[in-house]
């Protein structure tokens, strides 16, 4: 069987045991995808990230190079994650020593781009994600609402917009003063 390097990243942080931490396995040939959950379950982190390198995507252009990438926690796979895609990067340009300015993470959520700067930082450049209005009458209760945001029952307010993005859903309470 084939050995797999785990490297472990506190992302965002600058000492050992700060930051936000993730696994990173850099592969050669994607796994099975049971096998994928079950080394996220061990490592029992926020997020293991897994990269592959693409083949013949990045011939003419030698600042960038351009991998596929999945995030799994212990239980399931995920759409998108920043620190994992971050110390993905880390892994790849530090311990690969991946020449490239720019690194190409191709993802579910589309592609990612994380670029080197000349001070050594890494930047993230996330998709954009289009909001949607949906009107508040669409639910047909009060009750369904709150019940949907998860919020008390007891909760009130006068006056709320609802926005919808691909995956997520975002209330604005226009209540001043009100959460203390």
């Amino acid at each position: 069987p084939e050995t797999i390097d785990i490297v472990k990243v506190d992302a965002f942080a600058t000492r050992l045991f700060e930051g936000n931490p993730a696994a990173v396995c850099v592969l050669n040939e994607w796994l099975n995808e049971d096998i994928l959950q079950k080394i996220a379950l061990e490592n029992n982190l926020s997020e293991t990230a897994y990269v592959l390198a693409r083949k013949n995507d990045d011939q003419n252009n030698a600042d960038q190079k351009s991998y596929d990438i999945r995030w799994f926690t212990p239980t399931t796979e995920v759409k998108l994650c920043g620190h994992a895609t971050l110390a993905s990067a880390k892994v790849l340009f530090d311990l690969h020593r991946v020449p490239a300015k720019k690194l190409i993470f191709h993802s579910k959520s589309g592609p990612l781009y994380v670029t080197r700067e000349s001070d050594g930082k890494l930047t993230l450049d996330f998709p954009g994600d289009k909001l949607s209005r949906i009107d508040p009458s669409a639910f047909q209760t009060y009750s369904q609402l709150i019940n949907s945001l998860r919020l008390p029952s007891s909760f009130s307010f006068s006056r709320l917009e609802l926005f919808s993005g691909v995956s997520d859903l975002m209330l604005v309470i226009h209540e001043e003063g009100r959460f203390t």
